[in-house]
């Protein structure tokens, strides 16, 4: 699972598409494609969301009114499926559909009878272009920023310093490959709270 293509990212890294007599234009492309892959796994993973667009059923304790699915936005809520217990739910009878959120809302507050007796069957998720997840342009730009830090840090793993060992050592809060703060400042707009589950 991608979140920006290679090419944005050459692009923003201002690196050469066109082979030269000293330069190969496809020198970076493997391990540019394998810091796309980390950092598209890594964000979703920050989300706490399923980001490609498949069919899934994810299961939930009953006692309460408000479910959100972990991948959304829904597609055609009309068809998904949803039960408590063995007895099929209606929709807009006994429940109603926030797909953009993924939310399924009960008209009623749920019985605690046993675990995972809610089920919920649906098609949620984002849909893939040339390999691309097709997520908001927002998610693209924190994937791209942290891409592009991940590359051009790439060398200076474990330092927690910049500059030179002897003269102007500036100490950072960088430390490892944590996310950038303004990247989880987009990331969070997005997030599934863990609550939310």
């Amino acid at each position: 699972m991608q979140l920006i293509s290679l090419e944005t990212l050459k692009a923003y890294l201002e690196i050469p598409t066109d082979s030269t007599a000293n330069y190969v234009a496809t020198n970076f492309d493997s391990l540019l494609n394998s810091i796309i892959d980390y950092v598209s796994d890594r964000i979703q993973l920050y989300l706490n969301r399923e980001l490609e667009v498949k069919e899934r059923t994810d299961y939930f304790e009953s006692g309460r009114r408000k479910y959100y699915v972990q991948a959304y936005p829904l597609v055609n809520p009309t068809t998904m499926t949803v039960k408590i217990g063995t007895s099929e739910m209606d929709y807009n009878s006994d429940y109603y559909v926030r797909d953009k959120m993924g939310l399924i809302e009960f008209y009623f507050k749920t019985t605690y009878v046993r675990p995972q007796e809610i089920e919920i069957t649906y098609i949620g998720g984002y849909t893939t272009t040339s390999g691309v997840v097709d997520v908001p342009d927002s998610l693209k730009y924190a994937c791209l920023l942290q891409c592009a830090f991940v590359f051009r840090k790439r060398k200076d793993i474990g330092n927690d310093w910049t500059g030179t060992p002897d003269v102007n050592r500036i100490s950072t809060p960088y430390s490892g490959m944590d996310l950038l703060k303004e990247v989880k400042d987009v990331l969070y707009l997005h997030r599934r709270q863990p609550g939310d589950m």
